[in-house]
């Protein structure tokens, strides 16, 4: 789901030939956007109301700027 690791590991860089990549995010975060990645694909092609993705609005920010990154 992530375009940008994905090009990573579709490149000429070091991470592709190791199939590793170092990420400067906090593992709590990196933690909250896969479970949001994984609630997305889950509800994607579902009709009606989802379930609420709950986030702790302390840690939204961060959260937020990972999901850009990512």
């Amino acid at each position: 789901m992530s375009e940008h690791l994905a090009t990573t590991l579709n490149s000429e860089f070091a991470e592709s030939q190791s199939n590793e990549i170092k990420l400067d995010i906090a593992a709590e975060i990196l933690e909250i956007c896969i479970k949001y990645m994984h609630y997305k694909m889950i509800y994607r092609n579902l009709p009606g109301r989802r379930p609420k993705f709950d986030l702790n609005p302390k840690i939204a920010l961060k959260v937020l700027e990972a999901s850009i990154y990512l």
